[in-house]
C-alpha cells in the first residue's frame, strides 16, 4: 500500500511538473524577451507612428504634396472629417503593431512553444554576457534600418489597399453629393 501511495505521489508531482512547463518557459521567453529589449525598440518606432501632423497618414500633409490626391474632396469640403477620420483609423490600425505588450508577447509565446527550457536559459547566458550585448546591439541597429525600409514602403501594403478601397467610397458618395 505504501508503494502505490508513492507510486502516486511520483506521478501527481510529474504531471503537476509537466503543467508547469510551459509557465516556466513562457516566463523564461518573456525575460529573454525584455533583456533583448524588443518591446522598447517598438515603442520609439510606435511613437514615430502615432505622429500624426505632418506624417504620411495626415491628408492634409497628403494634399499639400499632391493637390489632386482626394480628388474633388478638399480641406475645405464637408466630407473631408470623413477623410481625416479614415486615416486616424488606418494610421491606428498599423500602429497598434508597435505596442511594447503585442510585440512582447507575440515573440515571447512564440520563443516558448519553439525552445526548450534549456535553450531559453542558454539564450539568457548568452545574451547576459558582454558578446551577447554587444550582438544584441548590433541586432537593434540594423532593425533600425530594416525599419526605416519599411515605412518607406507602407504604401504597398494591404492595409493601404483596403486605405485606397475606403477612399473610393467617400468619393463615390461626393460624386453623389458633393460639398
Amino acid at each position: 500500500m505504501r508503494n502505490i501511495k508513492i507510486l502516486l505521489a511520483s506521478l501527481l508531482l510529474s504531471v503537476t511538473a509537466t503543467a508547469q512547463t510551459p509557465t516556466d518557459k513562457l516566463t523564461l521567453a518573456t525575460q529573454l524577451v525584455e533583456m533583448l529589449g524588443y518591446g522598447a525598440r517598438f515603442e520609439s518606432y510606435g511613437r514615430q507612428c502615432r505622429t500624426f501632423e505632418g506624417s504620411q497618414f495626415d491628408p492634409n500633409k497628403l494634399v499639400l504634396d499632391n493637390p489632386s490626391t482626394f480628388k474633388p474632396i478638399t480641406p475645405h469640403s464637408k466630407s473631408w472629417s470623413e477623410i481625416v477620420t479614415l486615416y486616424k483609423a488606418y494610421q491606428e490600425n498599423i500602429c497598434a503593431t508597435y505596442l511594447p505588450e503585442s510585440v512582447n508577447g507575440m515573440i515571447a509565446g512564440d520563443l516558448a512553444q519553439k525552445l526548450t527550457i534549456a535553450d531559453l536559459k542558454a539564450a539568457i547566458a548568452f545574451y547576459s554576457s558582454n558578446p551577447g550585448k554587444r550582438l544584441n546591439f548590433a541586432i537593434a541597429m540594423a532593425d533600425e534600418a530594416l525599419m526605416r525600409q519599411i515605412e518607406s514602403k507602407l504604401s504597398d501594403s494591404t492595409a493601404t489597399a483596403e486605405l485606397l478601397q475606403d477612399l473610393q467610397a467617400i468619393y463615390a458618395k461626393y460624386d453623389q453629393n458633393p460639398d
